[in-house]
C-alpha cells in the first residue's frame, strides 16, 4: 500500500497516522497487504509507532521518512522500493534478511548523504538518516522492528568504492 501525501509525524495528509496503521493491519490479512509505504513527510519518525501498529498483522515491511523529503526524489525512491518489494514472494515475506536486502537493494541507486530533505529547523538531513524501515517477517516468534541501519550497511556494500 502506497499512501503519499503531506504529512507530519502524526499524519497523512488529514488522516492520524495511528488511525491510518491500526486500520491498515486491520485490513491487512482480508485484503493481503504486505507492505506499507509512507510517502510523506516526518510520518517514519514515528518508527516505535509503525513497529507497535504492525505488530500480528500481514503487514511484513514499512518504510517512511523521518524528515521532510524532497518530492521528485523521494518520489523516485519511493517507485524503486515498491517495485522492488513488489516483486517478493510469500516465502521472502519468512526471512528478515531477505526483506532488508530487498530494501537495501531498492534504494541502491541513491547515495545515502544525499540531503532528501530537511529537519524541523531547516538543517538537511541525509536520505540513510532519514528513511525508517520497519519489518516484520511472517511466521510465529517475528516481532517488528527498526532496520534501517542494517538497510543503510547492505546499502554501502552495494556501491562501487
Amino acid at each position: 500500500m502506497y499512501i503519499a501525501a503531506h504529512g507530519s509525524s502524526r499524519s497523512v495528509g488529514n488522516v492520524d497516522l495511528l488511525e491510518a496503521l491500526v486500520s491498515i493491519n486491520v485490513l491487512s490479512r482480508d485484503y493481503n497487504i504486505t507492505g506499507v509505504l509512507l510517502g510523506s513527510c516526518y510520518a517514519g519518525k514515528a518508527s516505535t509507532t509503525i513497529e507497535a501498529c504492525i505488530e500480528e498483522s500481514a503487514i511484513r515491511w514499512c518504510v517512511g521518512y523521518a524528515s521532510s523529503a524532497s518530492w521528485m526524489e523521494g518520489t523516485l525512491i519511493d517507485c524503486s522500493i515498491l517495485s522492488v518489494m513488489s516483486e517478493l514472494t510469500a516465502e521472502d515475506h519468512c526471512d528478515a534478511a531477505i526483506l532488508t536486502n530487498a530494501l537495501a537493494d531498492a534504494v541502491a541507486p541513491f547515495a545515502a548523504t544525499y540531503p532528501i530533505g530537511d529537519d524541523r529547523k531547516n538543517r538537511p538531513v541525509a536520505l540513510k538518516a532519514s528513511l525508517q524501515a520497519v519489518i516484520q517477517p511472517a511466521g510465529q516468534g517475528h516481532r517488528a522492528r527498526n532496520v534501517s541501519d542494517q538497510v543503510f550497511q547492505a546499502h554501502a556494500r552495494r556501491q562501487l568504492p
